[in-house]
């Protein structure tokens, strides 16, 4: 941990210095303070974190894995329940509960209703590049992510042609 010119000048010390310490012997509030010093940021701190990263995968002969995702027509939707029903109430869920029972029994068949979230989406998010989505609320955007990374809440239907390329040489599609 290095400590600030100002806590080296009260006991006094010049410069900055490193000092190792045992967190395994802190009590909690020190430990807390190690902590919060450790990931302390200010607005130059993200590039210097980022460059001694990669300095150091550089160092050791490390290849970070490049992943490009491109998806096609991806379509996503839900058969969901409108009106008042839509919300969780106590009573709609325990009409729900019931609906559910009897729907299995194959007494009873549930009204609902397809709702579309996505509908013909294409696009690629390219490896080492920042890609930024945004939309109002309830257009899609964490839809669209737990699409990508495969997951989607098992009442949602997807239909894509998607493709995940690793490294350019492994690449699989579904």
């Amino acid at each position: 941990m290095r400590k600030s010119p100002s806590e080296h000048d009260r006991s006094g010390g010049y410069g900055e210095r490193e000092e190792m310490i045992d967190v395994r012997r802190l009590d909690r509030h020190k430990r807390e303070l190690v902590v919060k010093k450790a990931l302390d940021t200010n607005a130059q701190d993200n590039h210097k974190l980022l460059s001694a990263i990669k300095e150091r995968l550089d160092r050791v002969g490390i290849e970070v894995p490049k992943v490009e995702v491109r998806f096609e027509n991806l379509n996503i939707s839900a058969k969901v329940q409108t009106g008042s029903r839509a919300l969780p109430t106590l009573i709609n869920v325990a009409r729900d509960l019931g609906e559910g029972l009897l729907t299995k029994l194959g007494i009873f068949r549930a009204k609902r209703f397809p709702l579309t979230i996505l509908n013909d989406i294409s696009g690629a998010v390219k490896p080492g590049r920042m890609t930024l989505l945004l939309g109002p609320p309830g257009s899609g955007k964490s839809t669209l992510l737990l699409a990508l990374a495969g997951k989607l809440a098992k009442n949602l239907k997807a239909f894509a042609r998607s493709s995940f390329c690793l490294n350019l040489s492994f690449s699989f599609s579904f």
